[in-house]
């Protein structure tokens, strides 16, 4: 079981930093290291004027992380504890489940829409680091069908990831918040617990928790988040599931090839609903949307400078997870529409990386120019005329 556990959660950091290589190889032209950084100071939404600042911060508090890592396990431990003393224990049954992890709720309740059904269907496992109140669900709280041996065993597992970790990837990589694991591994303990005639739903498709929820004897439904591509050589598959909602066709093939050891029962998500379509400027123009991400930003700058000499109506839809600060400062010298999180307009163009958003704006039979298809430069030409931006 211990392997088991140590492998799924490696095999979703390795996944993630292959995707992120990815990325860094094509599209950025600095170290892993730095994109990291980046990608972190985006999260936390720190402006973008204080980013080589923080960046120096970073750097140092990364050469005592494992003396920081313990130090947060050693406090989860006692906190955790004092909260299963205190804590009705509850083994529930015939329910469907999902593991509270997503930070976004708008993004949350757009995932539930997409394959029809509603938060009343569900019970939320509450996970005590997930700053997110699933207060419209039904709850559960993770101490609830656990043990206290399942803490002190995932308190040295934990510890003992921590080192692992920096052992064997210290070299490429570093802030691996490692102490993190403490709570998949009480996450592992309550879903393998947990009663079979519960009904598990997940969202993840590469990381850890796809490979919890793909090993379990309990029935599974995925619900597809994100694009699986079709060039990601180093994916090891995350096991079987019952059921799947894909977006689309072609995803379900992938998925199928990379992702499963067996074939799930398969659906689709449904179409994108338009919310705000009273945000489009009413001329004779195109409406141009750009999908960013906060890894593409120097690209996207670039296009935001090239199109605002078109006629064209442009609107920049930042990534959920990244700060909006570094946009709303393109806002200052640039012509556009900042959309909100919840804003899905009906537009003529998308311009987009690999992105999920941009695959659904895609099966609506909208005009997607993607960053990574050989014919981009090509493609952006012909419906925006000569330009100077970069393959």
């Amino acid at each position: 079981m211990k392997k088991e556990m140590f492998n799924g959660y490696l095999y979703g950091y390795l996944n993630e930093y292959y995707l992120n290589k990815t990325y860094l190889t094509e599209e950025v032209d600095f170290s892993y290291k730095k994109l990291k950084v980046n990608k972190i100071l985006s999260y936390l939404k720190i402006p973008s004027k204080y980013f080589q600042k923080f960046s120096s911060f970073i750097l140092i508090i990364s050469k005592i992380e494992i003396t920081i890592s313990i130090l947060i396990l050693f406090y989860r431990l006692v906190k955790y504890s004092l909260k299963y003393m205190f804590t009705s224990k509850n083994y529930i049954k015939n329910s469907k489940l999902m593991l509270g992890l997503n930070c976004d709720k708008m993004v949350f309740f757009k995932m539930l829409e997409s394959v029809n059904v509603t938060k009343d269907d569900f019970v939320i496992v509450e996970i005590p680091t997930v700053k997110t109140k699933y207060t419209d669900f039904k709850r559960i709280s993770i101490f609830k069908g656990i043990r206290f041996l399942d803490i002190l065993k995932s308190f040295m597992f934990s510890l003992e990831m921590v080192f692992l970790m920096k052992k064997k990837y210290g070299r490429r990589d570093f802030l691996f918040r490692a102490h993190s694991s403490f709570e998949y591994f009480l996450c592992y303990f309550f879903v393998t617990r947990s009663d079979r005639t519960n009904v598990y739903y997940f969202d993840a498709l590469i990381d850890r928790w796809a490979y919890l929820l793909g090993n379990i004897n309990h029935t599974t439904y995925l619900i597809q988040h994100g694009i699986l591509g079709d060039a990601f050589k180093k994916l090891k598959k995350i096991g079987s599931v019952n059921y799947a909602y894909y977006i689309d066709e072609e995803q379900k093939e992938i998925c199928e090839k990379k992702l499963f050891e067996n074939k799930p029962v398969a659906y689709f998500r449904n179409s994108l609903k338009f919310n705000s379509n009273e945000k489009l400027v009413k001329n004779e123009f195109k409406n141009v949307l750009l999908i960013c991400n906060m890894i593409f930003y120097e690209k996207e700058k670039e296009i935001i400078k090239d199109l605002e000499k078109k006629e064209i109506n442009l609107y920049v839809k930042p990534h959920p997870a990244d700060s909006y600060d570094p946009y709303n400062k393109l806002l200052t010298n640039n012509n556009f529409i900042l959309l909100e999180k919840k804003d899905l307009l009906e537009v003529d163009v998308v311009i987009s990386y690999i992105s999920t958003l941009a695959t659904e704006y895609e099966k609506n039979n909208t005009l997607v120019l993607r960053y990574s298809d050989e014919s981009f430069l090509e493609d952006y030409n012909k419906v925006f005329g000569n330009n100077k931006v970069k393959a």
